[in-house]
C-alpha cells in the first residue's frame, strides 16, 4: 500500500471512529430510555431557502403540550472534523426526560464551506430557535450548546465570540440573540493558531487536513482566520459559563487545547470547570460523566433565574396583513411579499411605503424577519419581499426580482392605499447591496422584466445597511472572509469566481450605475465588519457625493455585521421621515 493510500485510509479510519463514537454514545442512551419519551420534527430548515445542511432536529418533551410551557433547551452540534458527522447520533436526547427540549443540527462542512460559514450556521440555529420559541414552548432565555470534537469547538465559539453580538450573525432572524447560557465542550480544539505546538501525541497529518480544509488553506497563509476560529482569542469577562471535559490519551485534540481555554476563561473570570478524564482518548463516557453534564446543565440552564422579558413585538391594532403575495404571476416559490396596512381613517391621506430586502449572502434569509414593521406605527405601509436566491438563479435574476416588487406594489398602490410617489427601500449586507441597486440602477431597464412594465420600478429614498457595492474591489481591504475563492457569496452570486469575472461583477455591482439623478441614499456600517468591508460603503459614499446625490455615511464605532443602535434608529426614522412622509418631494 503507497503512503497516499495509507493516508486516504487513515482519514477515513479517522471519520468513521468521530462518527461513530458519538451514535454510539447517542443511542446507547436511547437503548436505556426505551421508548422514545419525545415528539420528534426532523428536518427543519433553520435558514429559509439555505443548503441542504441548513437543517435541524428538534425533539420535544412531553412538558411541551403543557399549556403556555417554556421549557429550556440544548442545542447538540455534533464533530467529525468539520468534514463529517451528522445530527442523527444525538447523546442530549436523555435530556428530554429531564424537562427539556432538545435541538440538534447539522451545519455546512468545510468541504461546502471554509471557516467562518460553521459558526455562522451555528449562530443561525440559535436565533431561529429564539425567533420560533412561542411555537415550540422554548424559553429563549435558557439555551445550552453542547458538542464534541469539531462540535466543541462550534460550540466553544458560541460560549465566546457572542460577546460581540452581531460579529458572525449573518442571515435571517438578525433581531434575535444567538448568545447561549452554559456550554458543554468535550475536547473541542480552542487555539488554531497554536495547535501544532503542544507537546501531546498528535496524529500530525490527520489534523493538518482538517484544519487546513477548514480554513481554506494552511495556518501560515491564514493566520488571521485561525485567531477568528479560536475561541481563545474571543473570550471576555460577560461569556457564559462553561463546562470543558478532555481525556488525558487524546491524540487527535491534544488535552493543552481545553486547558488554555480553561485558563483564558478563568483569567476572565468566567465560571469553568476542566475535568480531565484520566486514560481516556477521544471519546469517552459512563454514569459520573452524565451526571456531571446534568448538573451543569441544571444549574446554568435550567435553574438559571429568569431574565426580565421585554414584551413580544406586536403589530399595531387594526394592521391589515397580506402574506405571501406573487409579484410574479406563477412565478417562482420565493418571488412573493408580505404587505402590512396600518388602520386608516377613511379619509386618509395614501401612505408612503417601506420596502425591506432581507441580508443572507444571497443564499438564504427570509421576508418573515422584518426590522421595518416598527414603521406601522409612524403611519408608513411596509412590504417585505423574498427573492431568488444565488442557488436558484444567478444575478441579476435577484435585482430583477427587486424591481418586480416595486412595479407590483406601484401598479396596486391605489387599491392598498399607498402613496405610489414615495417609496422607500431598505436593506442589511445582501438586502443592502439589492436596495443600493434600487438607487443608482432605477433607470437600468434591462433588470425590469416580466409584468407591470407600464410603470417605474423607481424608489425614493434607501437606506443601505453594510451593502457590497463594488465585488472586485472586497479582497482589497481587511476581512475574514476570502471574497476571491470560488465558494465566495458574491462568487456564487455571479457564476464564478469575481476576478475572473469582472464584467458580470461590474453589472451587479451598485457603484457602476451612479449618476446624479439618483434618489437620496443613508448608507450605515460597522467599522469592525468582518465580512463586508468598511471600505466598501467609504467607496461608494465618495462615488455618490462626486456625483452630486444626496448621500449620508454614518459609521458605527465597534460595530460588526448587524448591530442595534438607538442613534442609528432615530437616523433611519428621521431619514424616511425626511424624504417619504407628506411634503417630501416626489423623485
Amino acid at each position: 500500500m503507497s503512503t497516499q493510500q495509507l493516508k486516504k485510509r487513515r482519514c477515513k479510519l479517522y471519520l468513521s471512529g468521530l462518527m461513530v463514537a458519538m451514535v454510539v454514545l447517542g443511542w446507547a442512551v436511547l437503548a436505556q430510555a426505551g421508548e422514545a419519551p419525545y415528539r420528534v420534527l426532523r428536518d427543519i430548515e433553520y435558514v429559509d431557502g439555505g443548503h441542504e445542511r441548513h437543517k435541524l432536529d428538534l425533539y420535544l418533551p412531553a412538558e411541551a403540550n403543557q399549556p403556555d410551557a417554556r421549557l429550556p433547551v440544548i442545542v447538540w452540534v455534533h464533530g467529525g472534523a468539520w468534514m463529517g458527522g451528522s445530527k442523527e447520533g444525538c447523546p442530549a436526547l436523555r435530556f428530554t426526560q429531564r424537562g427539556y427540549v432538545v435541538a440538534s443540527i447539522n451545519y455546512r462542512l468545510s468541504q461546502h464551506a471554509p471557516f467562518p460559514a460553521q459558526i455562522h450556521d451555528c449562530k443561525s440555529a440559535v436565533r431561529w430557535l429564539r425567533a420560533n420559541a412561542g411555537k415550540y414552548a422554548i424559553d429563549p432565555d435558557r439555551i445550552g450548546a453542547w458538542g464534541g470534537s469539531a462540535g466543541g469547538h462550534l460550540v466553544a465559539l458560541l460560549g465566546t465570540a457572542t460577546n460581540k453580538e452581531s460579529e458572525g450573525d449573518v442571515g435571517g432572524n438578525l433581531e434575535y440573540s444567538s448568545r447561549v447560557q452554559a456550554v458543554c465542550d468535550y475536547f473541542g480544539p480552542a487555539d488554531m493558531v497554536g495547535f501544532f505546538g503542544e507537546t501531546s501525541p498528535l496524529d500530525y497529518p490527520l489534523a493538518d487536513k482538517a484544519i487546513r480544509q477548514l480554513l481554506g488553506g494552511s495556518l501560515e497563509e491564514k493566520q488571521e482566520l485561525a485567531k477568528l476560529a479560536s475561541p481563545v482569542y474571543q473570550v471576555s469577562s460577560d461569556d457564559c459559563p462553561f463546562l470543558i471535559l478532555h481525556g488525558d490519551r487524546d491524540n487527535i485534540v491534544p488535552i493543552e487545547q481545553s486547558r488554555k481555554l480553561s485558563k483564558k476563561l478563568e483569567s476572565a473570570n468566567v465560571p469553568v470547570k476542566l475535568h480531565v478524564v484520566e486514560g481516556a482518548g477521544h471519546g469517552f463516557g459512563g454514569p459520573h460523566i452524565d451526571a456531571m453534564v446534568d448538573q451543569f446543565f441544571d444549574q446554568y440552564v435550567k435553574q438559571r433565574k429568569p431574565q426580565q422579558r421585554q414584551p413580544e413585538s406586536r403589530l399595531p391594532e387594526g394592521t391589515k396583513v397580506i402574506k405571501d403575495i406573487q409579484y410574479v404571476p406563477n412565478g417562482h416559490e420565493r418571488q412573493k411579499l408580505d404587505l402590512y396596512l396600518p388602520k386608516q381613517d377613511g379619509q386618509a391621506k395614501p401612505l408612503p411605503l417601506i420596502i425591506w430586502v432581507h441580508g443572507g449572502a444571497w443564499m438564504g434569509g427570509s421576508k418573515e424577519n422584518c426590522p421595518a414593521l416598527r414603521f406601522l406605527e409612524n403611519g408608513y405601509a411596509v412590504a417585505s419581499i423574498n427573492y431568488r436566491l444565488s442557488q436558484h438563479a444567478i444575478y441579476p435574476a435577484q435585482i430583477q426580482d427587486c424591481k418586480a416588487a416595486v412595479r407590483w406594489l406601484r401598479a396596486n398602490a391605489k387599491e392598498h392605499g399607498i402613496d405610489p410617489k414615495h417609496f422607500g427601500a431598505w436593506g442589511s449586507s445582501a438586502g443592502g447591496h439589492l436596495v443600493a441597486l434600487l438607487a443608482t440602477a432605477g433607470d437600468v431597464k434591462e433588470f425590469d422584466v416580466g409584468e407591470n412594465q407600464d410603470v417605474s420600478s423607481r424608489v425614493q429614498a434607501v437606506c443601505d445597511f453594510f451593502g457590497p457595492t463594488d465585488f472586485t474591489k472586497m479582497s482589497s481591504f481587511e476581512s475574514t472572509m476570502d471574497h476571491d475563492s470560488p465558494n465566495a457569496p458574491e462568487a456564487l452570486l455571479v457564476g464564478g469566481p469575481i476576478q475572473q469575472n469582472k464584467d458580470k461583477c461590474r453589472a451587479a455591482n451598485p457603484i457602476t450605475y451612479v449618476s446624479k439623478d439618483d434618489p437620496p441614499i443613508l448608507i450605515v456600517h460597522g467599522d469592525k465588519d468582518p465580512l463586508v468591508p468598511h471600505n466598501q460603503s467609504e467607496i461608494f459614499y465618495e462615488a455618490l457625493k462626486q456625483a452630486g446625490v444626496n448621500a449620508t455615511f454614518h459609521t458605527v464605532k465597534g460595530g460588526g455585521h448587524g448591530f442595534r443602535d438607538a442613534e442609528v434608529d432615530r437616523m433611519v426614522e428621521e431619514f424616511f421621515e425626511k424624504h417619504l412622509k407628506a411634503g417630501a418631494p416626489a423623485k
